[in-house]
């Protein structure tokens, strides 16, 4: 009896470990606005849903990293498979056509390592003027890039949550840096990992040391403003 109980519990597991599902988001790196949430339905089965509709998908190939779908999209499109490879996606056969960061939506136990991060466009945010920032975890330093760098100091308490304090902006002016010392206090922004792969950044302002006035990053807006970055480079 306990030879049979042992043999239901390992049945049970494998069949946990096979129906597990894997769900993603597909962000364009032209306009993550444009994403489309791939939800799995069963075995090899997915659902796509887009902006303007909804269609079926099946894997038919899953090897060596590289998983190729299938497209339920009608006899005449073009876009009838997709392939996802390295925590990119891509439809094979076009050209020069925008490639999809991918996300998967169920990630556990990620870490903001260090890395290099380029902006992904959401929805014209005007903090944008960010194409790109760097994460030195050793030194606990963030350099977001505008054409300026904005240095940041950090303090998490997690793997995934951090509060960015502004240190110093380098112009081509040094003695502009020399002059500015802003409040180590004060949180200028904060970063959020979401993914393995993907970044939320919030950007509150700039406060200069002993003084009460907060200003805003960008002159066009005083709110709170959201920003993507997908990583590139690891």
């Amino acid at each position: 009896m306990n030879y049979l109980k042992k043999g239901f519990l390992i049945l049970a597991g494998t069949l946990l470990i096979s129906c597990k599902k894997e769900n993603y988001v597909l962000y364009s790196v032209d306009n993550a606005c444009d994403s489309v949430v791939i939800n799995q339905t069963g075995y090899k089965k997915y659902q796509f849903f887009s902006k303007d509709r909804v269609f079926d998908a099946r894997v038919i190939k899953d090897k060596d990293s590289v998983r190729i779908m299938e497209l339920d999209r009608g006899p005449n499109s073009k876009l009838n498979k997709l392939i996802l490879k390295n925590e990119r996606a891509y439809y094979p056969g076009l050209i020069d056509v925008d490639y999809f960061i991918v996300r998967k939506t169920d990630e556990k136990d990620i870490t903001l390592s260090d890395s290099k991060w380029a902006l992904l466009p959401h929805c014209g945010s005007s903090m944008e003027f960010f194409k790109s920032f760097t994460f030195n975890k050793k030194k606990h330093l963030f350099e977001f890039d505008s054409g300026y760098k904005y240095v940041f100091t950090c303090k998490t308490k997690d793997s995934l949550h951090y509060k960015l304090y502004l240190k110093t902006i380098i112009t081509e002016n040094p003695e502009v840096e020399r002059k500015m010392v802003y409040d180590p206090d004060f949180v200028s922004a904060e970063v959020q990992l979401i993914a393995s792969n993907m970044v939320k950044a919030q950007f509150y302002g700039m406060k200069v040391k002993d003084s009460t006035l907060v200003y805003s990053f960008d002159y066009k807006s005083d709110k709170p403003q959201n920003v993507y970055f997908y990583k590139y480079e690891k």
